[in-house]
């Protein structure tokens, strides 16, 4: 069974902003870093308990992208 994923309007407002400022130097890798973390934040529709579970935010899990980046 499949879940829906949806991004928040922050994360995707901060989604725009990396691959934004990454642009800046460069393009190419933006594109794939943003592609990236999506896909990654997608894989839960399939894998929703994908992650860590975060204890302060019961059902929440966190993914983390190497190296830098955190998907809650």
């Amino acid at each position: 069974m499949d879940y829906r994923v949806t991004l928040a309007a922050q994360a995707d407002r901060d989604l725009e902003e990396i691959v934004r400022f990454l642009a800046q130097k460069n393009p190419t890798a933006a594109e794939r870093l943003g592609y990236a973390l999506l896909d990654d934040a997608l894989t839960l529709a399939n894998m929703p308990r994908r992650g860590l579970a975060v204890q302060e935010r019961p059902g929440y899990h966190r993914i983390l992208h190497r190296p830098w980046f955190l998907i809650y």
